[in-house]
């Protein structure tokens, strides 16, 4: 078959980059045992397309060796869009097809320096490219990482990195790339499974994996040790029963007020509780406590807004760095002011 003359390629014997395609047509042995005379002619039928749509492409179509064919291009880009066109192509006629009458094919494409005639391609670059042939999947694509490397940025498709494979009767190890046609699957029946990971993706799979168990236990464990028992204000908390104290205790029974820590969420204006019924009187509040009554953010200080107006004015005689706010320190230094705000507090405890 010479279609030089409308082609790209130089028909002169020369040695030259080009970009070289092989296709094969997928259990074709099979096929010719089940019935010769009909597979021999859908074989006719799929090598037809194949030279019409290479001849668009501006590829020229060597050989045709029984099922398959042998076609060159002077660009990268025109053989691997090619064979993406040859693939959707047969994929699409699948679905009118009866299955008797639908040829799965594998296509192969190397870059590579090679030696073109006018009938005949050879070199170093042909075999690497009948080679990767057999790699790709029923109905799929496999390219080489030379190609890879130049169509990348040019093309607009999905490809699947399948690792550096040792081809028959090649020397080096061949990088081998799958170019995914979204079809190949649904219309030939086959299943949607990626092909395996390399060997470094498969290691970032765990290690994300094992990652991210890792939080999940370590959120486990934060959760339970940060969780708070139930304060006394919310619903279901079992306030504890106080009793007078007895003739041994040595120190006596807290009054029965709202809690003063700074996790309590009673309020400190809480309805005063009647003395108790046998007499006992409740002890004096301390003067912390005193403090921690009127205190009612919680800063270590009393403003204007916590103390009641009629001791405000001895309270702010003891503000010593006249900030407008009282502490502890500045409370105890003046001795009269703290006997009021004890009797303060004891009369908001009661």
């Amino acid at each position: 078959m010479n279609n030089s003359e409308s082609s790209g390629v130089d028909s002169q014997g020369r040695r030259m980059l080009a970009a070289v395609m092989f296709t094969d047509v997928v259990d074709s042995s099979r096929l010719m045992g089940e019935n010769e005379e009909r597979t021999m002619i859908l074989i006719e039928r799929d090598l037809r397309i194949i030279c019409e749509l290479c001849k668009q492409f501006n590829g020229r179509v060597l050989k045709q060796m029984g099922d398959g064919c042998l076609a060159v291009f002077q660009s990268g880009v025109y053989a691997v869009e090619c064979a993406q066109e040859v693939q959707r192509l047969f994929a699409e006629h699948a679905r009118s097809l009866p299955p008797e009458e639908v040829l799965q094919h594998r296509i192969g494409i190397h870059l590579g320096d090679i030696y073109v005639t006018d009938d005949e391609v050879m070199g170093d670059g042909v075999n690497v490219a009948a080679r990767l042939q057999t790699e790709a999947p029923a109905g799929g694509i496999c390219i080489s990482q030379p190609l890879y490397e130049v169509i990348k940025t040019r093309l607009s498709m999905q490809t699947v990195y399948l690792g550096a494979k040792q081809l028959k009767n090649i020397r080096s190890p061949v990088h081998i790339y799958h170019v995914k046609i979204p079809m190949e699957a649904e219309f030939y029946g086959l299943p949607q499974t990626a092909p395996p990971p390399s060997g470094r993706r498969q290691y970032n799979q765990i290690l994300w994996g094992f990652a991210l168990c890792t939080l999940f236990l370590a959120g486990i464990v934060a959760f339970l040790l940060l969780k708070k028992p139930p304060l006394s204000g919310d619903k279901g908390a079992v306030e504890p029963t106080l009793s007078p104290p007895g003739p041994t205790a040595g120190i006596p029974a807290p009054a029965r007020v709202a809690p003063v820590s700074p996790q309590s969420s009673a309020p400190l204006d809480a309805p005063k509780q009647s003395p108790p019924k046998d007499g006992l009187r409740e002890p004096l509040l301390t003067p912390i406590e005193v403090f921690r009554r009127l205190d009612r953010n919680g800063d270590g200080r009393l403003a204007r807004n916590e103390v009641p107006m009629r001791l405000w004015r001895r309270i702010i005689r003891a503000d010593r760095d006249r900030d407008g706010c009282v502490t502890v320190p500045e409370l105890k230094a003046l001795q009269e002011v703290f006997d009021e705000l004890r009797k303060a507090g004891n009369e908001k405890a009661g």
